[in-house]
């Protein structure tokens, strides 16, 4: 609806957090009624965390469309040029703010592994699509990795061999 990129982090961060994050935490809410606040501070991070992994992946999508999820602070902090990435234009300065964007993914990440409620309980379930992230995020800082030229992709088998291993994880 709009081509300017997201302002801020924080801005970025209250967009996923309207949007995915709300979801996780109705799927955990069906799953179980009885969950308490530990469940709303793990599903925004879980939510944080899988829509911005989501972003990146779809970031030559989005730019061939005019839009770019890449707050802009991040941008300019990096001296990178809105207008290149719309145009499909990678550079390092670009790869820069990619990098700083996976860094605060990976901060969300963190946070969600370490809320106990990620594991407890039937909703836990709801949260293994966030498994998924950091595979993502691995191939993107692979040698060579070029955001607009590089599809960030998994095998159906190992998406559901990884969500598989989650699983178990929650017993």
């Amino acid at each position: 609806l709009y081509d300017e990129p997201m302002p801020s982090v924080e801005m970025l961060e209250a967009y996923a957090e309207a949007t995915s994050a709300r979801l996780f935490q109705s799927a955990a809410l069906i799953l179980d009624p009885k969950a308490g606040a530990e469940l709303g501070e793990a599903a925004s991070h879980a939510g944080i965390a899988y829509a911005v992994t989501g972003l990146l992946r779809a970031l030559p999508w989005h730019a061939a469309t005019g839009q770019v999820y890449i707050p802009k602070d991040m941008l300019d902090r990096q001296g990178a040029v809105v207008e290149a990435a719309r145009a499909g234009i990678s550079s390092p300065a670009l790869q820069a703010a990619l990098a700083e964007l996976r860094t605060v993914v990976r901060g969300h990440l963190a946070a969600f592994a370490a809320n106990p409620m990620r594991q407890a309980g039937p909703s836990a379930a709801a949260f293994l699509p966030v498994s998924l992230c950091e595979a993502y995020l691995r191939q993107m800082e692979k040698r060579g990795y070029e955001p607009f030229e590089t599809p960030i992709v998994m095998p159906q088998w190992r998406r559901q061999y990884r969500l598989w291993r989650a699983a178990r994880a929650i017993g």
